[in-house]
């Protein structure tokens, strides 16, 4: 944890990710919002695990992450700020704050809104393609 303006503050990842991919099967029972919840929780939680194969499934082959003030692909992702966001992860202490999931267009994407507690927001923009969330 790190002191900002005098508030304690838990650093979440910065990544930004544009497209994730479904593993988890999409059940017609589910609730879509659980069902894109449950995904954006899965690449989270392999980034805290240190699991970059796992991390990297959820991720579209088309996935756009926008870090440190720039637009990466997947393999400059894998190869580039992937390693110190796992690293970042495991040893700061986060938990994740309300996600909301909101249908525009022809699209659902979880926003995690900015609290006192975090530094960083993350925006996940997923789509449904051939029964599936990319």
């Amino acid at each position: 944890m790190r002191t900002m303006r005098g508030r304690t503050v838990q650093p979440l990842s910065a990544v930004l990710i544009a497209s994730l991919v479904a593993t988890a099967g999409a059940s017609g029972q589910q609730r879509v919002e659980n069902q894109v919840e449950a995904v954006v929780d899965a690449f989270h939680a392999a980034i805290v695990a240190g699991d970059s194969t796992t991390a990297l499934s959820h991720l579209a082959e088309d996935v756009t992450i926008l870090e440190s003030g720039r637009a990466q692909n997947k393999e400059e992702y894998r190869s580039g700020h992937l390693a110190g966001d796992m690293r970042f992860a495991g040893a700061v202490p986060s938990e994740r704050g309300e996600m909301e999931v909101r249908l525009m267009g022809n699209w659902r994407g979880p926003i995690r809104p900015a609290s006192d507690r975090a530094e960083w927001v993350t925006a996940t923009s997923i789509r449904r393609a051939s029964n599936s969330w990319c």
